[in-house]
């Protein structure tokens, strides 16, 4: 292998890498904006299960008000930690 094919193969290498690190950079970005998103929609959920509270409301929309801020809660608040 010659000096020029070996600068060509790094050439590829770094540019594979910094396409890898955009791919990262929009992944983490879509993950914090979709983070955000569940995060309004569990305040949203949590407040309606509250105000279900006060009014009274067939047993079925209970359930699934009680249902939808348990699985937003699973999502947000997990115990394993990302490596990110």
């Amino acid at each position: 292998m010659d000096e020029g094919e070996i600068l060509e193969m790094a050439d590829v290498l770094k540019k594979k890498y910094e396409e890898l690190e955009k791919k990262e950079e929009l992944q983490r970005f879509k993950l914090q904006e979709m983070t955000k998103s569940l995060c309004v929609a569990y305040g949203c959920a949590r407040l309606l299960d509250q105000m279900s509270e006060m009014v009274e409301l067939p047993i079925s929309m209970d359930f699934l008000i009680g249902s939808i801020r348990s699985s937003l809660s699973d999502i947000l608040f997990t115990n394993e930690e990302l490596d990110i």
